[in-house]
């Protein structure tokens, strides 16, 4: 990736949340070792996307056992606040492990709603799984599209959790469509995921190889798809819309060029009185801090 250091106030933000930017494709994506590394992955955290960092997504979890552990390797698509963008992420679970743990409580400090605490997310049965160690990291790439049209591609490169984000941009997850990639270390362990993807009904596979995969993902096979996002998607995705004009908004009294977090200096932005944007903007991912503080709390509540 070119280099890239956050500078300016929101930069920083972005950075502590997670995410870096990528000057020659003009994106976001994550860190190698960033929060979420440390809070491991439950289907939990999907549910509770919608409301806790205003999420709107697609979920696909292949779900396959390979030497001794349970692993999961997950996709997502979808509207992500003031941005559109896919996700890869790659978790397993050691020998052993509990599975199928009842929540029964979600403490205080999550940001959502308790009606969404008590009648949907509580006394049910959720798996937590760790991210992978560098030593179990996977090649993978994908190419995101909207209605037929590239937004952004990323890979391949060797990662636990390939992300790609473009701010700016609102759609809608049916809109979204990923070509992805993934090649594994043996014919053993892709044998497996491809067990896991015919599981979840990905029936044509033509494009693999003996150790490695390619898919598109458009609609989504797994169901339900993250019960939070039913009733509440016509709301969220009125304040996704609000967040994606205030930045685009802001961004164009600025005079920007491109995406880079950097050009929102607040020197440059008092001139212009563009403080309730900016907040908007610093407020998201400011959610997102707090939305994986959460769930790290959570998963070592639960797993250690």
């Amino acid at each position: 990736m070119p280099e890239w250091n956050p500078e300016s106030e929101f930069a920083k933000v972005v950075s502590f949340a997670g995410f870096l930017y990528n000057p020659k494709y003009d994106i976001i994506y994550s860190k190698m070792n960033p929060l979420q590394r440390l809070a491991g992955y439950s289907l939990l955290y999907d549910e509770m996307a919608a409301v806790a960092i205003s999420s709107i997504i697609d979920c696909e979890p292949i779900y396959f056992d390979y030497k001794g552990k349970k692993w999961m390797i997950e996709f997502w698509k979808g509207q992500y606040g003031i941005e559109t963008g896919g996700e890869i992420g790659v978790y397993n679970i050691e020998p052993g492990a509990q599975v199928n743990k009842v929540i029964n409580n979600i403490p205080d400090y999550y940001p959502i709603p308790a009606e969404l605490k008590g009648s949907i997310i509580q006394n049910r049965k959720y798996t937590f799984y760790k991210c992978v160690p560098d030593s179990e990291m996977l090649t993978m790439s994908f190419v995101l599209h909207k209605n037929g049209e590239k937004i952004l591609g990323r890979g391949p490169e060797k990662h636990w959790w390939l992300t790609g984000f473009k701010w700016g941009v609102m759609s809608d997850p049916k809109e979204l469509s990923m070509q992805l990639k993934i090649q594994f270390p043996d014919e053993a362990m892709c044998k497996a995921f491809k067990g896991g993807l015919k599981r979840a009904l990905y029936l044509c596979l033509c494009k693999s190889t003996k150790t490695s995969v390619s898919i598109t993902f458009a609609c989504p096979h797994y169901f339900p798809q993250p019960l939070g996002r039913y009733a509440l998607k016509p709301v969220i995705m009125e304040n996704n819309q609000n967040l994606v004009t205030a930045y685009n908004e802001l961004k164009s009294q600025l005079k920007l060029p491109n995406n880079d977090p950097n050009g929102f200096k607040l020197s440059e932005i008092n001139k212009i009185d563009g403080q309730a944007l900016y907040q908007k903007m610093i407020s998201h991912y400011e959610l997102i801090s707090q939305f994986v503080t959460g769930c790290q709390k959570i998963y070592n509540d639960n797993v250690q």
